[in-house]
């Protein structure tokens, strides 16, 4: 089961059941999603496109099975009306939950991805607006507000909130379905995210559905393998809003044991760094990436990554002196000195679904 998920689906929140109707789903939600869709009940739904409106395809009506491509436009066009809230969520999870309508994991997947790919690109500028928001509510509340709490909720536009809490309801509805759909939807998300050609509007909204749905399973390393792979990318500027967005999804990402010391005398201790190598590795690299701007909106998208993961500021310090090579040097250190340590592929195109379950709710 997806994590956190439990079988017979549980009883649902009080927080769930007062949402407004047209966001109430039949079975339990994780407590974060749960807050991330209070956040958003209030926004206004995305108009929906012409060629939808245009296609003359009609939505409710089930496809036989082996129709794949029309399959694939069903659950592209009833994920659409779900995203613009032409339909309610309960809706689209007992449309989706039936293997009478739609049986394949594969098609579900990518019949999403269509729908995201073809429909949903939301404005950039609303998106950083709201985030800084979240930024200004977490620090003003920075006493009783912990964004390391496994409930802090993620940061989510209102059509976002619907397709996950979709695929969890799935997930619990029909394991053998959601489950494995839900790794299709990782999988085929990355390879989109690593095309050259993909809009940064599209990108930004990719990566937040991403980390979300790796949320949902508990898995933090996957989204950090991707973060990796991300920065391998030569990535313009004005694409860095796209690293606080992923931790906004999900802070625990980035966020490292603070009760290890890392340096000492200005030098990166080997000792305490084996347990977090890669989030450790990917603070330096963005915090190096973010100070190299000179324009003060990288200043301030860093001190929001810093606030969000409850970084120490120890790494700044000790670039203005060292190298990179001196963190290199610790990292081999490590490999070269702990056996017990085990490098695994980075590469998340031979990870996602080969990966065990978590069981611990994130």
């Amino acid at each position: 089961l997806t994590a956190g998920m439990r079988p017979g689906g549980g009883d649902v929140s009080l927080a769930q059941r007062q949402l407004p109707e047209a966001l109430q789903c039949p079975l339990p939600l994780p407590a974060w999603l749960v807050s991330a869709l209070d956040d958003v009940k209030d926004q206004p739904y995305p108009q929906v496109t012409s060629n939808l409106k245009e296609s003359g395809f009609s939505p409710l009506i089930p496809v036989p099975k082996g129709e794949n491509q029309k399959l694939l436009d069903y659950v592209a066009a009833n994920t659409v009306m779900l995203m613009c809230g032409l339909l309610h969520l309960t809706t689209v999870v007992r449309m989706f939950s039936s293997e009478k309508n739609v049986s394949d994991p594969v098609q579900l997947a990518l019949g999403t991805l269509k729908c995201i790919m073809e429909q949903y690109s939301p404005e950039i500028d609303l998106v950083v607006s709201l985030f800084r928001h979240r930024c200004d509510t977490v620090q003003h509340h920075k006493q009783v507000v912990n964004p390391l709490d496994f409930s802090f909720p993620a940061f989510l536009l209102k059509p976002e909130c619907l397709l996950l809490s979709l695929f969890a309801n799935i997930s619990q509805s029909n394991d053998s379905l959601g489950v494995r759909a839900i790794a299709e939807l990782i999988r085929t998300l990355y390879e989109a995210m690593m095309k050259p050609w993909v809009y940064y509007h599209k990108l930004y909204a990719m990566c937040r559905l991403f980390t979300a749905l790796c949320r949902l399973q508990g898995d933090v390393v996957q989204v950090q393998y991707f973060m990796w792979d991300l920065l391998q990318k030569p990535l313009k500027p004005a694409e860095y809003h796209i690293l606080p967005g992923i931790v906004c999804v999900w802070p625990r990402v980035l966020a490292r044991k603070q009760d290890v010391a890392l340096l000492c005398k200005g030098t990166v201790l080997s000792h305490g760094l084996e347990q977090q190598m890669l989030s450790c590795t990917l603070e330096f690299i963005i915090t190096a990436l973010l100070k190299t701007q000179t324009e003060p909106v990288y200043s301030i998208m860093w001190r929001h990554m810093c606030l969000l993961c409850k970084w120490k500021q120890e790494f700044l310090h000790f670039q203005e002196k060292h190298p990179l090579n001196s963190l290199t040097k610790a990292l081999m250190d490590i490999l070269t000195t702990n056996s017990n340590i085990t490098i695994e592929p980075h590469s998340l195109r031979q990870f996602p679904w080969r990966r065990p379950q978590p069981s611990v709710m994130a």
